[in-house]
């Protein structure tokens, strides 16, 4: 959590998943958090209750 220490939050985005014949699903897919010197936090729950962290940089796609 220390990535989060001093860093001010300008944008969440959420990732969400479909498949080409099914509709968007707005509410499954990881969270990314992006503060102002564009690094960020991703997200992403399990399906076992396990929440992952990872840490972005600027430009990763």
């Amino acid at each position: 959590m220390d990535a989060l220490i001093g860093r001010r939050l300008v944008k969440v985005v959420r990732l969400a998943w479909h498949r080409p014949d099914e509709p968007d699903e707005l509410n499954v897919g990881p969270v990314q958090l992006v503060f102002d010197d564009g690094h960020g936090l991703l997200l992403d729950g399990g399906s076992d209750w396990t929440l992952t962290l990872t840490e972005t940089y600027p430009g990763d796609d």
